[in-house]
């Protein structure tokens, strides 16, 4: 490790640094994922005493438990930056461009930014490109081993894969969840739970169920949670198939209602993870997946579900297939997803982020 050259901030060697801390900024946009991984990963280093950078009332800051110290920041790049030039903490730890962007601005240098990719990011355009390049030189970590190979071949260098910490949602049951969401209390009921956005492939599950016989579509409704540009195209695609749907918008802790469906669909071939298929499965929930980096990834060493291509006539089978799902082999896919992404996680980001301070001392 290179020794730095003291900058702006006095940022020379960390022995200048009065207590060695990890800040943890994530952006104050957050989307629901991000925001459950931040939330495990502040419980796998609260060890360590980790600082979170949030917008005061948002709902990263209202799914923190209270012992958890909040730096509060601004919905700006420049409003972190101001943050970022007063903290002195050994470790800043970014989520996104923006925050990246921000500690670029403040000065930080940059043996301090560990930074974590969340997603694969030619497939974010601009964005995705100018994350890349306000990563020059610092701490690059992402969240699969998927996003992790597609960079190399972009010539990014991602040594540490730090994987989503998943813990058993403390859900509400079947008839509380509807309630919560005013979804019928019987019927049937399909669960996508994600960005409305054409990455997400939110349309499928819409052709898919239109493809059931009549006497089971006739009892089956789509809800869909999350917002996004094919908001609009859902509800014209769903008239026009016959197809019932509840577009409910973002809900905070989504897990949490997760009981409220019979199955849950994951119709995205582009997930580098897919929380929510891991979500799903720890809440016993039947699943209807179509392949992708992520879903192969969760089920790894395990046959426990087939998983579609992404062609309407598949997923229909797959939602078939979970709603007559074994409860026993559902009960096995519930330990597969504790046993990988559980305490073995949170080890890894603990362990990461010992040495990452210790680096710094």
């Amino acid at each position: 490790m290179n020794v730095p050259q003291p900058g702006p901030l006095g940022d020379g060697p960390v022995s200048r640094v009065l207590k060695p801390e990890i800040l943890i900024v994530p952006s104050t946009s957050a989307s629901s994922g991000v925001v459950s991984y931040v939330r495990e990963q502040v419980r796998a280093l609260s060890s360590l005493g980790p600082k979170v950078a949030a917008e005061p009332g948002s709902h990263l800051a209202g799914s923190l438990s209270p012992e958890i110290e909040l730096v509060e920041v601004g919905p700006s790049a420049a409003s972190m930056a101001a943050v970022l030039r007063r903290s002195r903490s050994t470790v800043v730890h970014t989520h996104g461009p923006r925050p990246l962007l921000a500690a670029r601005r403040a000065g930080v240098a940059s043996w301090r930014i560990h930074h974590l990719f969340h997603e694969l990011p030619w497939k974010t355009s601009s964005r995705g490109a100018g994350e890349a390049l306000l990563s020059v030189g610092v701490r690059r970590a992402t969240n699969s081993p998927a996003s992790q190979r597609s960079m190399s071949k972009l010539g990014l260098r991602i040594p540490v894969v730090l994987p989503p910490i998943v813990s058993a949602p403390d859900c509400l049951s079947r008839a509380g969840a509807r309630e919560r969401l005013s979804l019928p209390r019987r019927g049937l009921l399909v669960g996508v739970v994600g960005r409305l956005h054409p990455a997400k492939s939110p349309l499928l599950a819409v052709d898919a169920v239109a493809l059931w016989n009549a006497s089971r579509r006739s009892r089956a409704e789509i809800v869909f949670v999350g917002e996004g540009p094919n908001r609009s195209a859902i509800k014209v695609r769903a008239e026009a198939k016959g197809v019932m749907t509840h577009l409910l918008g973002e809900v905070q802790n989504a897990a949490t209602v997760l009981r409220a469906f019979d199955a849950v669909a994951m119709p995205s071939p582009q997930e580098t993870f897919g929380l929510v298929m891991a979500e799903a499965a720890l809440a016993g929930v039947p699943i209807a997946a179509v392949a992708s980096p992520g879903a192969s990834w969760i089920l790894e060493g395990s046959d426990l579900l087939r998983l579609a291509s992404p062609e309407a006539f598949e997923l229909a089978a797959a939602l078939e297939r979970a709603l007559d799902c074994d409860a026993n082999n559902l009960a096995r896919l519930t330990q597969h997803v504790a046993d990988r992404f559980g305490d073995t996680s949170a080890e890894q980001h603990l362990g990461y982020f010992e040495g990452a301070l210790e680096e710094g001392r």
